[in-house]
């Protein structure tokens, strides 16, 4: 009966140092994911050229009202113009909310993928991070730019 237990007991200790040498965990530093991930540098592109178009609108608004004849046209220029301006940045703002929207579900993913690829049992953002882990930032970017 003691060699049974004793038995029971070091294959316990085996079982338990195996599983604790298993397990894996690595880190992502989001900013670096974000910086070389092509679907959100292309989402970045377009955000800045729509912003370029508002602010080209505004000037154009601006000139034009200085060259209206008379106040009541300047206020007519300035009227259509902020509405239409609000209409834009409105248009810029849901656009943007929904494209990095669609960018964290991709990341996420993506990390998962790999997290299970590569057989990591916790991954977490760099900024949890003080000490250890492995980086895997440059697999989750390979990860997103295959699509």
């Amino acid at each position: 009966m003691k060699k049974l237990l004793a038995i029971l007991g070091l294959s316990c200790i085996f079982c338990s140092q195996q599983v604790m040498a298993a397990e894996k965990y690595g880190f992502v530093n989001l900013t670096n994911v974000m910086n070389q991930y092509n679907y959100a540098k292309n989402v970045h592109a377009k955000i800045q050229t729509q912003e370029n178009e508002i602010d080209k609108f505004v000037q154009n608004a601006q000139q034009k009202m200085k060259n209206a004849k008379s106040n009541d046209e300047a206020k007519q220029i300035e009227e259509s113009s902020k509405k239409e301006l609000g209409l834009k940045i409105e248009n810029l703002k849901k656009y943007s909310d929904s494209e990095l929207q669609k960018i964290q579900t991709n990341i996420n993913e993506a990390v998962k993928q790999v997290g299970k690829l590569e057989g990591y049992s916790l991954i977490v953002t760099d900024s949890s991070v003080l000490y250890g882990a492995t980086d895997i930032s440059t697999k989750v970017i390979n990860q997103l730019n295959k699509k």
